[in-house]
């Protein structure tokens, strides 16, 4: 989806953390970003979870907050229409996958 984007120029230019890249700078510029490459730990989201549908005391490795979408759908019981997210990816933070959520 990103490559196909009508805004994604054919050339895409990405800094180092803790540095900007400006077509041109004046007075007032780099006082804020959007961030850098979702790879850097520090871009990183915190996701907290509790409930019935949650081990509890789980800590779990980084994952795409993509799987957010069908790990909602999974502990709400909702048939979603298919997404780039996977519920294999966070699956493992659920108590049980088979069992109804009341």
């Amino acid at each position: 989806h990103y490559g196909t984007n009508v805004r994604t120029l054919d050339l895409t230019l990405v800094s180092d953390s803790g540095w900007s890249i400006y077509w041109s700078w004046k007075q007032g510029d780099g006082l804020g970003a959007h961030g850098y490459r979702n790879s850097n730990k520090d871009m990183h989201a915190i996701f907290y979870a509790a409930g019935p549908s949650f081990k509890s005391g789980f800590s779990q490795a980084t994952f795409n907050n993509i799987d957010i979408y069908p790990l909602a759908g999974k502990i709400l019981n909702l048939k979603l229409p298919e997404v780039d997210g996977k519920i294999a990816n966070v699956s493992n933070m659920l108590k049980d996958l088979n069992q109804p959520v009341n």
